[in-house]
């Protein structure tokens, strides 16, 4: 799963539609908050694509948040 962390919608809606096409399990998220409450609700790893510049915060914020908590990293693959 994919999780696009974008503020500004279209851009997340575009960016969600052609990972779709492309037939890669996607979600999306509008904020630090949102995102990481996707992180939490996940069942399976996650790939983050994240916007570092966004309304609340920045996509920094939100690695930060995910890293500093063991339960949310484990949920986020790495490469």
């Amino acid at each position: 799963m994919i999780l696009v962390v974008e503020d500004e919608a279209d851009v997340r809606e575009e960016l969600v539609e052609m990972l779709e096409l492309h037939r890669f399990a996607v979600c999306g998220a509008a904020c630090v908050t949102s995102g990481l409450d996707k992180v939490r609700e996940a069942s399976s790893p996650l790939t983050l694509l994240t916007d570092l510049r966004l309304r609340e915060g920045s996509g920094l914020d939100l690695i930060r948040e995910i890293n500093a908590d063991p339960a949310l990293r484990s949920k986020v693959s790495r490469s």
